[in-house]
């Protein structure tokens, strides 16, 4: 089968291949992949600056169609459509696991970074990881469950977003969108900025839901004794020290971009202004299942986040279009 390796860490290239179709064991099932998102992680892994295993299939934001099902298997029927978790292993003994964080288990082994991910025709992953797609989902839509999760772990889960917050996203890409209408949905007031190259995902956001948009350099027009939230998105180095200094006293911080590198950061304000910080890593089980559900509801849109659609062949352009910030969600279809 067709599939996107990172086959070392000594080039930034990732290269078209063909590997072997995989077999599954008997607690597991083969995903026929029909669309799969790029994210963030990817480009990391692509630098060099997240932790991974080479050789390795990237990507871990997959939706698709069960070919195959293991002897031991009874949750899931073939043709079925499905999306899938990311975690293909962890402990199950550690105080982590033990307490519904898997995502903290440090044997933990995830799809796209230490196990091939969906980057490819096919994909194997414990039949326990898969949960059926909503029939009012489409599977490219499916793709962004992942992000979803991601970013209800952060946001409904970790704490609560009281309905007289103000709050402010910054980067307008998929998770910085989705975690906007997260806020909607508990009723605070939403605010996302970005730069004047983001204006079509500024855009975006306006149409989702956006109480207001806000470019970065007009940030300092803001009253920062109004904001209770900042949620960070974008990544970018200057967002949080942006962040930081915006926010009220009292106020909260969650960092949801991954930087990939050390960075300064003004730590006083925390200090200072007695400021709540917290960052989300990746989703636990309960963040899947409140996915499924919002999307079921009908209470979060994900069709407008898919601007970009690529063939596996295409994948330098789609790389390339991502780093640029062209667009929002840019996603393969392998099959």
């Amino acid at each position: 089968m067709k599939a996107l390796v990172k086959e070392n860490r000594k080039s930034a290239k990732l290269k078209l291949k063909e590997i072997d179709k995989p077999e599954i064991a008997n607690n597991e099932v083969l995903i026929e992949v029909k669309a799969v998102g790029i994210c963030g992680t990817d480009v990391h892994i692509l630098n060099d600056e997240f932790d991974y295993s080479p050789p390795v299939v990237l990507g871990h934001e997959v939706a698709g169609v069960i070919r195959e099902i293991g002897s031991d298997v009874d949750n899931v029927k073939l043709e079925e459509r499905v999306t899938t978790e990311t975690y293909y292993c962890t402990c199950h003994q550690c105080i982590y696991c033990k307490s519904g964080m898997e995502n903290m288990c440090k044997d933990r082994l995830s799809i796209g970074s230490k196990k091939n991910g969906g980057f490819a025709e096919y994909l194997k992953v414990p039949a326990n990881n898969i949960h059926k797609v909503p029939e009012n989902t489409s599977l490219e839509e499916a793709s962004l469950v992942e992000p979803l999760s991601c970013c209800v772990n952060g946001i409904l889960l970790k704490r609560k977003i009281m309905p007289t917050d103000t709050v402010i996203i910054f980067g307008p890409g998929t998770i910085g969108l989705i975690c906007m209408q997260l806020v909607k949905i508990n009723g605070g007031n939403a605010i996302v900025c970005g730069t004047k190259d983001d204006r079509e995902r500024l855009s975006i956001a306006k149409e989702l839901g956006a109480d207001e948009i806000i470019f970065s350099e007009n940030l300092n027009d803001l009253n920062n004794e109004n904001v209770d939230v900042v949620i960070e998105a974008s990544g970018a180095k200057h967002a949080v020290n942006q962040g930081l200094k915006l926010l009220r006293k009292n106020g909260r911080f969650i960092q949801m971009g991954i930087i990939g590198e050390p960075i300064e950061v003004n730590w006083d304000y925390m200090l200072l202004k007695e400021l709540d910080f917290w960052g989300p890593n990746a989703t636990v089980k309960k963040s899947w299942e409140v996915a499924i559900k919002l999307l079921e509801q009908n209470k979060v849109n994900l069709k407008p986040l898919i601007t970009h659609e690529y063939s596996l062949e295409q994948w330098e352009e789609a790389f390339e279009n991502f780093k640029m910030n062209k667009g929002v969600k840019n996603i393969f279809k392998p099959n």
